[in-house]
């Protein structure tokens, strides 16, 4: 990676450290109806499902 492109990306991480890129839309609730939840909500509605199929083997 160059140097020019490192920076860049520690550029673009910086604002995302600073807030910049912090913002709120209303796409989930416009295009499902319905409105967004956390990930731990999603886990928790999906946990039994999950669990019922069990650990695939590898």
């Amino acid at each position: 990676m160059s140097a020019e492109f490192a920076a860049a990306i520690a550029a673009v991480e910086d604002g995302i450290r600073a807030g910049r890129e912090d913002q709120v839309s209303t796409a989930v609730l416009e295009l499902t109806g319905r409105p967004p939840r956390t990930f731990a909500e999603f886990v928790q509605e999906h946990a039994t499902q999950w669990a019922a199929r069990g650990i695939p083997e590898r």
